[in-house]
């Protein structure tokens, strides 16, 4: 990265980069001592980085660098302009002159190094001058500029190709560079520097799993500005072929605007320029017209669900497609990989989360974009509980694939029991008369954990507020789990009671637990289950909100499905139209009440700075919010944000409410990771880290 700085003198860096000729300038009284300009590459027209090194000789906080007329600094990324291995606090460029304005003052005798990445070499051989400004006087050096480049063009046969996994502007996707021969071999102990167009593709940090080279996962990988550094795996040590590949979980995004890009690879020196690519305007949201057809249309009714649809992208075996369903509530919390099928092939895993479904491919799965996706009877999904029209959704690599109406008609359902599969180590379920329903109301059902923080050993308890149908010894409950707690395949019965007594047998299947009780339990009766800590049912690692599905084995539908957060108990929380927050269980006022419009939540800057804890400063026509190396600006009455520098268009205008501008909260939590959540129990709005 590349950083500017004022008047200075600059050691000479003892590191890989080429020796540059410098021709020293003599020195007066100046502000900076040690003068020294290090260039990457000295080829006339290279793109590189320079690294200016001095020893200031006064106190500042404000540096300029001055380059000659002939540089080119159109493409100088000032986010990843570096003071000292830190990002300054401002950086501005303007003809030829990169302004840096420090977060922290320089004092006398402190040592300065400056970074500035994307600096266009003059296009002929010549001496040129660069000097740096403290703001009292300047000092200079000259670099020679000698011919020819050490640029691979992406004209030549070897360039390397770019492809994404979508298309479109402004869209996570994943990126690979195609296979690639490089000047010298890998080496695990240099590092390979992946240079992105935009820094707003590349994700604040990145691990090791995100990347591989050559197909093996790289040593280390660390991300600054708009560059990857990645270090390869010992196992390319003396490969000459090069060929990346970032994963879509990675982060990473399309530029915002379509256009034609390259990206570039700099190893030992040599920049290698790939092909262009091309990234599409507008959304990638499609109307399919594809049909959903469902077994049954009743109202409430168990369904099985199929659809057949054409995707842009060939699915291939490993691959994740989602299918977005109305509501949740038409979906368990818990679906096995048998009970969905794509083509007529068993899915690998199937998991439920909200109300989309993700279906992954098995490895014998055959490539196609033409696909039949077809939900057993097993997989109990059911239809809405009200009467109309609605539609569902299919996602493939950021494509959205919108289906035709399809229509539940009718005002009730007769119920039929289930058909659960079997397992040899439980009780048979015995053939009983189909029991006759009567009506309940678990609206208020709840589930709690008894330690909600991330990977903790928890206790559960659940309250089912009635019993639709009643259940004997021979019956059971099931507790439908995340795939991400960790259930233990055998848990004591002594672990657990149902209404107070110990059940007489207790199961896992998968996630879920199968809890026979000791004692029948009559229909219309509230059943009180605890899992106490011994079961060892483990929280995730990651903090979040999670579904968990609650069923009777004598029963159609789930009785109810609640969210439980993990890690959030520590969170901000706050009430539409409800002028207060809450944090650590304690309520404070906002001078606004956050308000819904056209479906986007906005909440007064206060609330940003006090309840977030997050840099924010605002007035009556904008606000200002500052976090990490983000920076966010509002402007009252535009829906217009600047990122980073990076203008993105709103849904919505920021309105100004008793003088405070209100700000949207999704803008804000998406870009600065923090997680939000809704909870249903106290209908308000949750944020936490």
């Amino acid at each position: 990265m590349r950083k500017q700085m004022k008047k200075s003198a600059f050691l000479l860096l003892a590191t890989t980069l080429a020796i540059t000729p410098l021709l020293s300038v003599p020195q007066g009284a100046y502000a900076v001592s040690s003068l020294s300009i290090n260039a990457k590459s000295t080829k006339a027209g290279e793109k590189t980085t320079y690294t200016i090194k001095f020893e200031s000789d006064k106190k500042t906080n404000e540096i300029e660098v001055d380059f000659d007329s002939d540089f080119d600094l159109d493409k100088v990324d000032t986010d990843s302009v570096e003071v000292n291995g830190k990002k300054p606090k401002d950086v501005t460029v303007k003809k030829g002159k990169i302004t840096i304005e420090l977060s922290k003052n320089i004092g006398k005798g402190d040592d300065v190094k400056i970074v500035i990445e994307d600096v266009i070499n003059p296009d002929k051989a010549d001496d040129y001058k660069i000097s740096v400004d403290d703001g009292d006087s300047d000092d200079d050096e000259k670099i020679e500029i000698t011919k020819g480049s050490s640029s691979k063009s992406g004209s030549e046969k070897n360039a390397f190709s770019v492809s994404l996994g979508s298309s479109y502007s402004d869209e996570k996707t994943s990126i690979e560079l195609s296979k690639f021969t490089l000047e010298d071999k890998l080496d695990d102990s240099k590092y390979i520097e992946v240079i992105f167009p935009e820094s707003s593709m590349v994700p604040s940090r990145l691990s090791t799993d995100d990347v591989e080279i050559n197909g093996h996962t790289p040593k280390e990988v660390s991300v600054s500005g708009r560059t990857v550094k990645i270090k390869p795996s010992s196992k390319d040590n003396d490969e000459k072929k090069l060929e990346i590949s970032f994963k879509k979980g990675a982060g990473f995004k399309t530029p915002s605007s379509s256009s034609s890009y390259k990206i570039e690879v700099e190893y030992k020196n040599t920049t290698y320029t790939s092909k262009e690519f091309d990234v599409k305007k507008g959304s990638s949201s499609v109307n399919s017209d594809y049909s959903v057809s469902l077994s049954d249309s009743s109202v409430g009714a168990r369904t099985t669900v199929s659809m057949e649809v054409r995707l842009k992208e060939d699915l291939r075996y490993g691959n994740d497609i989602y299918i977005e369903f109305p509501s949740q509530d038409m979906l368990p919390g818990y679906m096995s990989a048998t009970s969905a099928t794509i083509n007529g092939t068993q899915v690998s895993s199937a998991n439920v989360s909200g109300r989309t479904i993700s279906l992954r491919t098995p490895s014998n799965f055959s490539s196609t974009d033409k696909i039949r996706i077809d939900f057993k009877m097993e997989a109990f999904i059911k239809n809405p509980t009200t009467s109309g029209s609605y539609e569902l959704a299919v996602k493939h690599n950021d494509v959205t694939y919108r289906s035709k109406s399809f229509t539940v008609s009718g005002t009730s359902v007769t119920p039929t029991n289930p058909t659960y599969p079997t397992n040899p180590t439980y009780p048979t379920n015995p053939t009983n008369p189909t029991p006759t329903p009567v009506p309940v109301n678990n609206s208020t059902a709840t589930v709690k954990l008894s330690k909600p923080n991330p990977n903790a050993i928890s206790g559960m308890t659940v309250g089912i507020k009635a019993l639709g149908v009643g259940l004997n010894t021979n019956d059971f409950i099931e507790v439908a789990m995340p795939t991400s707690f960790r259930v233990p395949t055998m848990i004591p019965t002594n672990a657990v009671t149902v209404n107070g007594a110990y059940p007489s047998y207790v199961g896992t299947r998968g996630q879920n637990l199968v809890i026979y009780p000791s004692l029948a339990i009559p229909a219309g009766q509230a059943v009180s289950v605890t899992i106490n800590e011994n079961a060892k049912l483990q929280t995730p690692a990651a903090s979040n909100v999670y579904n968990i599905g609650v069923y009777t084995s004598e029963e159609r539908n789930p009785l109810f499905i609640r969210q439980v957060m993990v890690g959030a108990q520590n969170g901000v929380s706050f009430k539409v139209g409800t002028a207060s927050y809450k944090s650590q269980g304690k309520t404070f006022p906002l001078a606004a009440a956050p308000q819904t419009v056209n479906g986007n939540t906005m909440v007064p800057a206060t609330f940003i700075r006090d309840g977030l804890k997050v840099s924010t400063s605002y007035t009556k026509t904008g606000a200002t919010v500052k976090s990490g190396n983000t920076t966010m600006v509002f402007k009252v009455g535009s829906k217009v944000v600047s990122i980073n520098g990076k203008n993105y268009t709103m849904t919505d205008a920021v309105q100004l409410k008793n003088n405070i501008p209100m700000l949207p909260i999704r803008t804000i939590t998406d870009n600065l990771r923090f997680n939000l959540s809704w909870d249903e129990a106290s209908s308000s709005v949750v944020i936490f880290k």
